[in-house]
């Protein structure tokens, strides 16, 4: 017994050591900031720019390591933050606002409760709740020449700081999976014509599908009923070819 105690021990030791070996590697802000250009630019898709934060295994402080499931990629904030991300900002004419995706959430974290900032500025937020999401529009945000821009979100929790979970570096916040850039060619930023037009696509690609099933249906039906006849044939021609039976003969007695 002692002996398993004394290996557990050892074992034990050894693991705060490499915890403490990869605490002291771990990259800080000024060593992150000059990168950012090359790592944490967005790319361009059709009228927006788009950023996945689950596509790099390192990203900036207060952000845990990435996670995947199946089709779905996210990476969580660490509350109550703050969670930096540099990033080069798009190069644009029009103002660019803001969507930040986030699929759930930690248990009992209030969205509204999240700030979020540019370049330590914080600024206004809209949110959205869909059944399988929730969409953070920010305000539209005019041109800047700035190449670097620091984004920060910020999760205050009094209740969480009151029983001394605000240094908790792996206390989860909200899960992010995107952020994207749209476009606001006059400035104009209207959160509801924008959810309708993504209701409308939305709408219009389920008809879409519908159509293609309904049409699919009839296909496999027009193949059943041929299948069908076919097979009614068959049979048709098995009758066909079976020999009469002689007729009855009647013998005198």
């Amino acid at each position: 017994m002692s002996d398993a105690n004394e290996h557990d021990l050892a074992l034990w030791d050894d693991a705060n050591r490499e915890l403490d070996n990869r605490m002291k590697r771990r990259p800080h802000r000024a060593q992150l900031a000059p990168v950012a250009s090359e790592r944490f630019s967005p790319l361009a898709m059709g009228d927006r720019f788009e950023l996945s934060l689950a596509d790099d295994p390192l990203i900036c402080e207060g952000w845990l390591p990435p996670e995947k499931d199946e089709f779905r990629s996210w990476r969580f904030a660490a509350a109550p933050g703050p969670a930096e991300l540099y990033v080069r900002w798009p190069t644009c004419n029009d103002s660019l606002a803001l969507v930040i995706e986030s699929p759930f959430a930690a248990e009992n974290f209030d969205y509204s409760s999240l700030e979020i900032s540019i370049d330590d500025q914080r600024i206004e937020q809209t949110l959205v709740q869909l059944h399988d999401k929730t969409l953070i529009f920010t305000t539209a945000l005019e041109p800047n020449e700035k190449p670097e821009r620091k984004i920060t979100l910020r999760y205050s929790d009094p209740a969480s700081e009151r029983r001394g979970h605000a240094t908790h570096e792996n206390q989860s916040a909200l899960a992010v999976t995107s952020i994207k850039w749209m476009r606001c060619p006059n400035g104009d930023w209207d959160v509801a014509s924008l959810i309708g037009e993504r209701l409308s696509n939305k709408i219009s690609a389920l008809q879409l599908q519908s159509a293609e099933r309904a049409t699919a249906i009839r296909t496999m039906e027009g193949m059943i009923a041929k299948k069908d006849e076919y097979i009614h044939s068959l049979l048709q021609a098995l009758d066909d070819s079976r020999d009469p039976l002689p007729p009855a003969q009647s013998h005198a007695p």
